[in-house]
């Protein structure tokens, strides 16, 4: 399914990011000019970030809902209890 969507940019694939660990995935990537990363330095990135990202915010005893806005969720997410 990569290989055909990579196909089907052509040229333009070279705007693309291909994440995989996949030698195969990583060659058709690299044929089109794509930028390929791997899946575990990826993952390694995003958990850096994660982790910047949320320092310093409020844990989750320091934050209150009201049952109003736990029902609002439950509705919006198709959760309607009541």
């Amino acid at each position: 399914a990569i290989q055909a969507r990579l196909d089907k940019l052509g040229r333009g694939a070279s705007t693309w990011i291909v994440v995989s660990s996949d030698r195969q995935v990583q060659a058709a990537a690299r044929a089109v000019h794509a930028r390929v990363i791997k899946s575990e330095d990826f993952a390694a990135e995003l958990a850096a970030q994660n982790i910047e990202q949320f320092s310093g915010i409020e844990t989750s005893a320091e934050i209150n809902i009201s049952p109003d806005e736990v029902d609002e969720w439950l509705r919006l997410f198709g959760r309607d209890e009541g």
